[in-house]
Protein backbone atom coordinates (compact mmCIF):
# COMPACT_ATOMS: atom_id res chain seq x y z
CA UNK A 1 0.00 0.00 0.00
CA UNK A 2 1.11 3.52 -0.68
CA UNK A 3 2.22 5.97 1.76
CA UNK A 4 2.35 9.66 1.72
CA UNK A 5 5.63 10.12 0.72
CA UNK A 6 5.22 8.03 -2.35
CA UNK A 7 1.82 9.82 -2.88
CA UNK A 8 4.49 13.16 -2.56
CA UNK A 9 6.74 11.70 -5.58
CA UNK A 10 3.97 11.37 -7.63
CA UNK A 11 2.62 14.93 -7.02
CA UNK A 12 6.34 16.22 -7.33
CA UNK A 13 6.71 14.48 -10.54
CA UNK A 14 5.52 17.27 -13.13
CA UNK A 15 5.94 15.68 -16.27
CA UNK A 16 3.18 13.56 -15.26
CA UNK A 17 1.16 15.61 -13.22
CA UNK A 18 1.64 19.03 -15.83
CA UNK A 19 0.63 16.32 -18.87
CA UNK A 20 -2.59 14.98 -17.17
CA UNK A 21 -3.99 18.89 -16.39
CA UNK A 22 -3.28 19.76 -20.03
CA UNK A 23 -5.39 16.05 -20.88
CA UNK A 24 -8.12 17.26 -18.03
CA UNK A 25 -7.99 20.28 -19.35
CA UNK A 26 -9.08 19.06 -23.31
CA UNK A 27 -11.16 16.25 -22.08
CA UNK A 28 -13.19 17.71 -19.36
CA UNK A 29 -16.26 19.68 -20.43
CA UNK A 30 -18.30 21.68 -18.00
CA UNK A 31 -20.64 20.60 -16.30
CA UNK A 32 -19.53 16.99 -16.45
CA UNK A 33 -19.33 14.07 -14.05
CA UNK A 34 -15.81 12.86 -13.56
CA UNK A 35 -14.76 9.34 -11.78
CA UNK A 36 -11.46 9.13 -10.32
CA UNK A 37 -10.15 5.71 -9.90
CA UNK A 38 -7.32 5.44 -7.29
CA UNK A 39 -7.45 9.13 -6.74
CA UNK A 40 -4.81 8.97 -3.90
CA UNK A 41 -4.07 12.60 -2.79
CA UNK A 42 -6.98 14.31 -5.06
CA UNK A 43 -4.66 15.85 -7.95
CA UNK A 44 -6.55 14.69 -10.58
CA UNK A 45 -10.33 14.99 -8.86
CA UNK A 46 -8.70 18.75 -8.05
CA UNK A 47 -7.31 19.16 -12.03
CA UNK A 48 -11.12 18.22 -13.23
CA UNK A 49 -12.89 20.62 -10.84
CA UNK A 50 -10.40 23.28 -12.12
CA UNK A 51 -11.59 22.11 -16.21
CA UNK A 52 -15.29 22.94 -14.97
CA UNK A 53 -16.48 19.39 -13.84
CA UNK A 54 -19.48 19.93 -11.67
CA UNK A 55 -19.14 16.67 -9.93
CA UNK A 56 -16.11 14.45 -9.23
CA UNK A 57 -16.16 11.06 -7.32
CA UNK A 58 -12.93 10.55 -5.98
CA UNK A 59 -12.63 6.70 -5.48
CA UNK A 60 -9.41 5.31 -3.10
CA UNK A 61 -9.30 2.23 -0.73
CA UNK A 62 -5.99 3.86 1.12
CA UNK A 63 -6.20 6.08 4.00
CA UNK A 64 -4.29 9.02 1.95
CA UNK A 65 -8.52 10.11 0.92
CA UNK A 66 -8.36 11.74 4.12
CA UNK A 67 -5.36 14.48 3.12
CA UNK A 68 -7.51 14.16 -0.55
CA UNK A 69 -10.64 15.61 1.32
CA UNK A 70 -8.44 18.05 3.38
CA UNK A 71 -6.66 19.37 0.03
CA UNK A 72 -10.25 19.41 -1.31
CA UNK A 73 -11.31 21.99 1.40
CA UNK A 74 -8.46 24.21 1.57
CA UNK A 75 -8.82 24.72 -2.25
CA UNK A 76 -12.50 25.51 -1.80
CA UNK A 77 -13.67 22.26 -3.97
CA UNK A 78 -15.18 20.27 -1.23
CA UNK A 79 -18.58 20.45 -2.56
CA UNK A 80 -17.92 19.37 -6.08
CA UNK A 81 -15.85 16.21 -5.05
CA UNK A 82 -17.73 13.09 -3.15
CA UNK A 83 -14.95 10.90 -1.89
CA UNK A 84 -15.46 7.17 -1.59
CA UNK A 85 -13.37 5.28 1.01
CA UNK A 86 -13.27 2.13 -1.21
CA UNK A 87 -12.18 -0.01 -4.14
CA UNK A 88 -13.56 0.89 -7.01
CA UNK A 89 -15.12 -2.49 -7.48
CA UNK A 90 -17.78 -1.86 -4.54
CA UNK A 91 -18.75 1.41 -5.59
CA UNK A 92 -21.90 2.68 -7.55
CA UNK A 93 -22.99 5.62 -8.62
CA UNK A 94 -26.16 7.07 -9.50
CA UNK A 95 -25.35 8.77 -12.44
CA UNK A 96 -22.61 7.18 -14.86
CA UNK A 97 -19.35 9.31 -15.04
CA UNK A 98 -18.72 11.34 -18.71
CA UNK A 99 -15.02 11.12 -18.04
CA UNK A 100 -12.52 8.40 -16.12
CA UNK A 101 -9.65 9.08 -14.96
CA UNK A 102 -7.07 7.11 -13.49
CA UNK A 103 -3.49 6.43 -12.66
CA UNK A 104 -2.84 3.00 -11.26
CA UNK A 105 0.10 2.33 -12.91
CA UNK A 106 3.38 0.93 -11.51
CA UNK A 107 6.79 0.99 -12.99
CA UNK A 108 4.44 -0.84 -15.74
CA UNK A 109 0.79 -0.19 -16.84
CA UNK A 110 0.53 -4.15 -15.90
CA UNK A 111 0.48 -3.32 -12.39
CA UNK A 112 -1.35 -5.06 -9.73
CA UNK A 113 -5.16 -5.08 -10.88
CA UNK A 114 -4.78 -1.75 -12.63
CA UNK A 115 -6.47 -3.63 -15.98
CA UNK A 116 -9.15 -5.62 -14.07
CA UNK A 117 -10.29 -2.53 -12.41
CA UNK A 118 -10.34 -0.13 -15.20
CA UNK A 119 -12.15 -2.48 -17.28
CA UNK A 120 -14.90 -2.79 -14.31
CA UNK A 121 -14.71 0.59 -13.67
CA UNK A 122 -15.51 1.55 -17.59
CA UNK A 123 -18.65 -1.16 -17.83
CA UNK A 124 -20.27 -0.11 -14.80
CA UNK A 125 -19.55 3.61 -13.69
CA UNK A 126 -18.66 5.21 -17.58
CA UNK A 127 -21.44 5.83 -19.32
CA UNK A 128 -21.60 4.53 -23.19
CA UNK A 129 -19.27 6.68 -25.16
CA UNK A 130 -17.61 8.31 -22.08
CA UNK A 131 -14.38 9.22 -22.04
CA UNK A 132 -11.16 8.00 -20.67
CA UNK A 133 -7.84 9.69 -19.13
CA UNK A 134 -5.36 8.03 -19.93
CA UNK A 135 -5.88 6.54 -23.63
CA UNK A 136 -3.71 4.21 -24.39
CA UNK A 137 -0.48 2.79 -22.87
CA UNK A 138 2.37 1.18 -25.36
CA UNK A 139 4.91 -0.66 -23.71
CA UNK A 140 8.19 -1.11 -24.67
CA UNK A 141 10.99 -3.25 -24.44
CA UNK A 142 14.64 -3.13 -25.89
CA UNK A 143 17.88 -5.40 -25.15
CA UNK A 144 20.75 -3.87 -22.96
CA UNK A 145 24.22 -4.09 -21.08
CA UNK A 146 23.50 -3.68 -17.87
CA UNK A 147 27.42 -4.66 -16.81
CA UNK A 148 27.18 -2.73 -13.32
CA UNK A 149 24.04 -4.72 -12.76
CA UNK A 150 24.88 -7.84 -13.52
CA UNK A 151 28.13 -7.61 -10.99
CA UNK A 152 25.73 -6.68 -8.48
CA UNK A 153 23.35 -9.77 -9.01
CA UNK A 154 26.41 -12.50 -10.16
CA UNK A 155 29.38 -11.05 -7.90
CA UNK A 156 27.47 -11.93 -4.38
CA UNK A 157 27.17 -15.71 -5.21
CA UNK A 158 30.76 -16.05 -6.26
CA UNK A 159 32.64 -14.27 -3.15
CA UNK A 160 34.51 -17.21 -1.84
CA UNK A 161 33.94 -18.11 1.65
CA UNK A 162 34.81 -21.64 1.12
CA UNK A 163 31.08 -22.68 0.49
CA UNK A 164 29.84 -22.97 -3.32
CA UNK A 165 27.14 -20.29 -2.93
CA UNK A 166 25.84 -20.62 -6.61
CA UNK A 167 22.83 -21.62 -6.29
CA UNK A 168 21.54 -18.39 -5.46
CA UNK A 169 22.00 -17.34 -9.35
CA UNK A 170 19.53 -19.27 -10.65
CA UNK A 171 17.38 -17.75 -8.35
CA UNK A 172 18.13 -13.89 -9.06
CA UNK A 173 17.79 -13.95 -12.82
CA UNK A 174 14.13 -14.16 -12.64
CA UNK A 175 13.31 -11.35 -10.60
CA UNK A 176 12.15 -8.37 -12.43
CA UNK A 177 13.67 -4.79 -11.11
CA UNK A 178 13.35 -1.51 -11.22
CA UNK A 179 16.44 -0.20 -13.49
CA UNK A 180 16.88 2.65 -16.04
CA UNK A 181 19.37 1.37 -18.75
CA UNK A 182 20.53 4.47 -20.82
CA UNK A 183 20.63 4.62 -24.42
CA UNK A 184 23.76 4.23 -25.22
CA UNK A 185 23.78 0.64 -23.56
CA UNK A 186 20.92 -0.30 -26.32
CA UNK A 187 22.17 -3.17 -28.16
CA UNK A 188 19.01 -2.55 -30.93
CA UNK A 189 15.71 -0.49 -31.72
CA UNK A 190 13.47 -0.87 -28.99
CA UNK A 191 10.09 -2.55 -29.97
CA UNK A 192 6.57 -2.00 -29.15
CA UNK A 193 5.69 -5.30 -27.29
CA UNK A 194 1.63 -5.03 -26.14
CA UNK A 195 -0.45 -1.46 -26.73
CA UNK A 196 -2.92 -0.98 -24.09
CA UNK A 197 -5.87 0.62 -25.55
CA UNK A 198 -8.53 1.62 -22.50
CA UNK A 199 -11.25 2.13 -24.82
CA UNK A 200 -11.57 -1.59 -25.67
CA UNK A 201 -9.03 -3.51 -23.72
CA UNK A 202 -10.93 -6.97 -21.70
CA UNK A 203 -8.12 -9.43 -21.12
CA UNK A 204 -5.56 -8.97 -18.02
CA UNK A 205 -2.59 -11.29 -19.48
CA UNK A 206 -0.20 -10.36 -22.30
CA UNK A 207 1.79 -12.38 -24.36
CA UNK A 208 3.77 -11.65 -27.65
CA UNK A 209 7.14 -12.68 -29.58
CA UNK A 210 9.84 -10.12 -30.81
CA UNK A 211 12.87 -9.98 -32.53
CA UNK A 212 15.75 -8.06 -32.06
CA UNK A 213 18.50 -7.47 -34.61
CA UNK A 214 21.62 -6.36 -32.57
CA UNK A 215 22.73 -2.80 -33.87
CA UNK A 216 26.43 -3.09 -31.30
CA UNK A 217 28.51 -5.60 -30.27
CA UNK A 218 28.42 -5.67 -26.88
CA UNK A 219 27.82 -7.60 -23.58
CA UNK A 220 24.02 -9.32 -23.42
CA UNK A 221 22.79 -8.63 -20.10
CA UNK A 222 18.83 -8.38 -20.25
CA UNK A 223 15.80 -6.22 -21.06
CA UNK A 224 14.69 -2.60 -20.70
CA UNK A 225 11.18 -2.58 -19.99
CA UNK A 226 8.81 1.10 -20.50
CA UNK A 227 5.80 2.85 -21.18
CA UNK A 228 4.77 5.53 -23.46
CA UNK A 229 1.48 7.11 -22.39
CA UNK A 230 -1.24 8.88 -24.26
CA UNK A 231 -3.54 10.74 -22.25
CA UNK A 232 -5.56 12.03 -24.91
CA UNK A 233 -5.28 13.76 -28.45
CA UNK A 234 -1.65 15.19 -28.80
CA UNK A 235 -1.37 14.69 -24.92
CA UNK A 236 1.52 12.09 -23.66
CA UNK A 237 4.96 11.38 -21.67
CA UNK A 238 7.35 8.47 -22.15
CA UNK A 239 9.00 6.43 -19.47
CA UNK A 240 11.88 6.04 -21.52
CA UNK A 241 15.20 6.21 -20.33
CA UNK A 242 15.82 7.89 -23.29
CA UNK A 243 13.79 10.67 -21.22
CA UNK A 244 13.64 12.33 -18.21
CA UNK A 245 13.65 10.25 -15.08
CA UNK A 246 9.89 10.23 -13.94
CA UNK A 247 8.19 8.52 -10.63
CA UNK A 248 7.48 5.09 -12.35
CA UNK A 249 11.01 4.78 -13.47
CA UNK A 250 11.84 1.28 -15.63
CA UNK A 251 11.35 -2.34 -15.35
CA UNK A 252 14.44 -4.85 -15.79
CA UNK A 253 14.44 -8.48 -16.75
CA UNK A 254 17.46 -10.43 -16.95
CA UNK A 255 19.41 -12.95 -18.03
CA UNK A 256 21.24 -15.86 -16.32
CA UNK A 257 24.41 -14.80 -17.62
CA UNK A 258 26.30 -12.26 -19.70
CA UNK A 259 26.08 -13.24 -23.67
CA UNK A 260 28.56 -12.18 -26.61
CA UNK A 261 26.94 -10.65 -29.45
CA UNK A 262 28.33 -8.87 -32.18
CA UNK A 263 26.65 -6.81 -34.97
CA UNK A 264 23.62 -8.72 -37.08
CA UNK A 265 23.15 -11.16 -34.51
CA UNK A 266 19.52 -11.76 -34.13
CA UNK A 267 17.63 -11.66 -30.48
CA UNK A 268 14.28 -13.47 -30.43
CA UNK A 269 12.37 -12.83 -27.24
CA UNK A 270 9.11 -14.64 -26.05
CA UNK A 271 7.64 -12.29 -23.11
CA UNK A 272 4.61 -12.74 -21.35
CA UNK A 273 2.93 -11.23 -18.12
CA UNK A 274 -0.33 -13.44 -16.37
CA UNK A 275 -2.36 -11.74 -13.82
CA UNK A 276 -1.81 -14.04 -10.36
CA UNK A 277 -4.04 -12.84 -7.39
CA UNK A 278 -2.67 -9.21 -6.87
CA UNK A 279 0.18 -8.74 -9.11
CA UNK A 280 1.49 -10.57 -12.52
CA UNK A 281 3.76 -13.46 -13.17
CA UNK A 282 6.32 -12.33 -15.96
CA UNK A 283 8.16 -14.95 -18.05
CA UNK A 284 10.60 -14.38 -20.44
CA UNK A 285 12.31 -17.11 -22.97
CA UNK A 286 15.10 -15.91 -25.16
CA UNK A 287 16.89 -17.37 -27.92
CA UNK A 288 20.40 -15.82 -29.15
CA UNK A 289 21.18 -16.81 -33.03
CA UNK A 290 24.26 -15.13 -35.12
CA UNK A 291 23.84 -13.79 -38.33
CA UNK A 292 23.62 -17.04 -40.39
CA UNK A 293 21.11 -17.93 -38.11
CA UNK A 294 22.47 -20.58 -35.75
CA UNK A 295 21.51 -20.81 -32.20
CA UNK A 296 23.92 -19.81 -29.83
CA UNK A 297 22.12 -19.84 -26.33
CA UNK A 298 18.69 -20.12 -25.35
CA UNK A 299 17.28 -19.37 -22.04
CA UNK A 300 13.98 -19.98 -20.15
CA UNK A 301 12.92 -17.89 -17.28
CA UNK A 302 10.15 -16.56 -14.18
CA UNK A 303 9.42 -15.17 -11.38
CA UNK A 304 8.54 -18.70 -10.59
CA UNK A 305 12.80 -18.75 -10.32
CA UNK A 306 12.63 -15.98 -7.34
CA UNK A 307 9.92 -17.42 -5.49
CA UNK A 308 12.21 -18.24 -3.08
CA UNK A 309 13.19 -14.50 -2.03
CA UNK A 310 10.01 -13.15 -3.05
CA UNK A 311 6.53 -13.44 -4.44
CA UNK A 312 4.98 -12.16 -7.88
CA UNK A 313 4.73 -8.74 -8.68
CA UNK A 314 6.97 -7.27 -6.56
Amino acid sequence: MYDLLHYADMVADRVRVDAYARAIAQVVRPGDVVVDVGAGTGILSLLACRAGAARVHAIESNPSLDVAREIARANGMADRIEFHHALSTAVTLSVPADVMVSDLRGVLPLHGRHIHTLVDARRRLLRPGGRLVPARDVIKVVPVTAPDLHARMVEPWLVDYGFDLRAGLRHVAGAFRRHRVPPDQWLSEPAEWVTLDYDVVERVDFEANLTFRVARAGKFHGYCLWFDATLCTGVGYSTSPAGRAMTYRCGYLSLPEEVPVATSDRLELVLSAHQVRDGYLWSWATRVLDAGGETRRTYRQSELQFLPLGRPGT
